[in-house]
Order: C-alpha cells, then structure tokens, then sequence
C-alpha cells in the first residue's frame, strides 16, 4: 500500500492534472485564493522534489459557478476571463510545471454539455455547438499566448478526444464518414495553436446507425462479437490508425498521449489491455511516429466525472470511507513499464 505523492512516483516520472478554478479564483478576474495557492504550490513543489514532471491542464470540465452564472463558454466574453486565470496562474504555478494542456478535451465538452446534455449546463441545444467553439478556440488561443509570454521555454497544447468510428453495414458509412470529419478534421482544425498535440483515445465505436457504446447500450456489443469493456470497445488498431491521421495533421509537432486507459473491474484484463495498446503505440513509435509521452487513465479509481464512483479505470484502488489507497496489480505492472522503459510482449 502507498499513499500520497509516493503513489505518483511508483507509477511514473510524470502526472498530469489540473487545479480547482472555482477554489482558486471566486470571481471574475478576481486574484486567486491565497490558501489555496499554497495548498497547491505545496502539492506541485512536492511531486517536483519527487522528480515527477507535471502537465498541468488549465480547463478539464468543470467551471466555476460565477462562471456558469454567466453563461459559461456560451459568451464571447468567457476566453477573455479564461485569459485573465491563465496569466495568473502561470504567474504564481509556472516555475512548478514542465508541460501545458489548456483545455482539456473541447470535442467531449461541447458533445456532452450541449448536444447529449449530460454534462453542466444540461442543455440540449445544437445552436449553442458553434458558439461555444469559437469561445474554447479563443480561450485556448490566448490561455497559449499567456503561457508562452511568461514561460516560452516551456511546451503547450491541448488534448483532443479521439475515437475510431467503424460502420456495421454500408449504409452506415455516410455517417461514419461525418464522425470522422467532425472529431478528426472539424474540431481539430479549431485548435492549431500548440507545440505538441494531445491525444486521448479509449476505443472503437461501432455505427449501426448510432453510435454503440457498452455504458449506454449494454449488451448490444455482444449481439455482433465486438470485445469491449464497460465503457468502449476494445480497439489497440484504432489507436495506430489515429496516430498515422496525426502524425499528417501536425508535421513536425510532437504527440503526447494524454488519457488512454480500461475500464473493468478485472485487474488481471487491464494488464493485458495495457500489453495490446503499448505494443501497438511501440510499432507505430518504430515507423517514425513522433510520441513524446503517455499518460494512462486514471492513476486513481476516482468520480469519474458524470458516472461517480463505479467506474474503475484505476491503477489505485480508493476506499470511499476511509480514503485508504491500495496500488493494484496492473500499478505494479505499469510502475516496472515506467521505470524500465521497456515491456516485454512475450
């Protein structure tokens, strides 16, 4: 059993997180909370004595309720205020972090809170997609410049959520051929601004005619053999394939894979999911793919955003009650990865 920032160190020589912006900043341009910059200068200065390099993400999700009182990314006045945090936090954190990740995931973002709606604010309303694009590009534009101004040494990007779309029939490749130009062409086109560009990927969906995915439509994965999670299909290939479209997209800019990972509660399954998913990064890594870093998701088995607790796609397990963490077989597995920079497939 490990706790705290031992944890971190077990399992890699890098973690990437992000900080409270409702805690850090309770209104509108307003200076940033003195405890709490401390509770986290201590945290990031900790995991920097470790010798554990930090991408720090500006915006993963959550806002502030001022924010959200505002309007939250539906007004052009929003990338302006996202600035103003940004400056202020590169000011007093800079000196603690290696990378930067401005906004994390814009695609899921806009999907989740404004096509499905579940994600804050809960609204299902097309018009507001557009919109609400052209503030998270502004924002993530100016979060760069604000960045680069104080710290120009130091790399920024963003993370772009991928998925590899597969069509059952061939009536459903039209659809799958507006999936792969809206995630991989569309919304990418938004955010070229970077240094490195970010990465996540988790799995395959299958059109037939909507989109199928376990944690939406359990079961009907199964009717046409597709091995899955809980949450994804299974899909190492998809992640090559991806990889090839970035590497023609950004020339020349590094890849650094920001959240890959498994949900299941079969430990002995992640392992082999991690085995699959290295060996297909390492080949593509051989053929001249320039991925400078990998960051598996989650270290923690945490609240998974609107899911909560029963989803664990940890390294760690956590006892809710006691917070008692306990490093899972898979944790060890990975640790070794990290340490050696090796694995061995046999």
């Amino acid at each position: 059993m490990h706790g705290g920032i031992n944890v971190f160190a077990f399992l890699g020589n890098a973690y990437r997180c992000s900080l409270p912006w409702d805690r850090l900043q309770r209104e509108p341009r307003g200076s940033l909370d003195t405890k709490t910059v401390e509770e986290y200068r201590n945290f990031l200065g900790t995991l920097q004595d470790k010798g554990i390099d930090v991408m720090l993400v500006l915006q993963y999700f959550a806002n502030p309720r001022w924010l959200a009182e505002k309007g939250g990314w539906t007004i052009e006045e929003l990338a302006d205020i996202f600035e103003d945090y940004a400056k202020k936090v590169v000011a007093l954190f800079g000196d603690l972090v290696t990378l930067w990740n401005t906004i994390n995931e814009p695609t899921v973002y806009v999907t989740s809170a404004y096509i499905a709606g579940i994600f804050p604010p809960y609204k299902k309303d097309p018009r507001l997609v557009i919109p609400v694009i052209r503030n998270l590009r502004h924002g993530h534009e100016l979060a760069y410049d604000a960045v680069k101004n104080s710290r120009p040494e130091q790399q920024v990007g963003i993370s772009n959520n991928t998925m590899y779309f597969e069509a059952i029939n061939k009536y459903c490749e039209p659809l799958v051929r507006l999936a792969d130009w809206f995630y991989l062409n569309y919304m990418l086109n938004q955010f070229t601004l970077v240094d490195y560009t970010g990465l996540s990927y988790y799995g395959r969906v299958s059109i037939m005619p909507l989109p199928v995915m376990e944690i939406f439509s359990p079961g009907k994965l199964d009717t046409i053999g597709h091995e899955h999670d809980k949450m994804y299909e299974i899909y190492p290939e998809g992640l090559g394939a991806i990889l090839k479209h970035f590497n023609h997209k950004y020339p020349g800019k590094p890849i650094i894979i920001t959240e890959n990972g498994f949900f299941t509660d079969d430990d002995n399954k992640r392992i082999e999911w991690i085995k699959r998913h290295l060996t297909e990064l390492h080949a593509y890594i051989k053929n001249g793919i320039l991925v400078k870093g990998y960051f598996y998701w989650s270290t923690f088995n945490n609240w998974e955003l609107s899911n909560g607790l029963n989803y664990p796609f940890g390294f760690v397990d956590v006892n809710p009650q006691t917070m008692e963490r306990t490093i899972k077989e898979s944790g060890k597995f990975y640790s070794e990865i990290a340490k050696n920079n090796y694995l061995d497939v046999n």
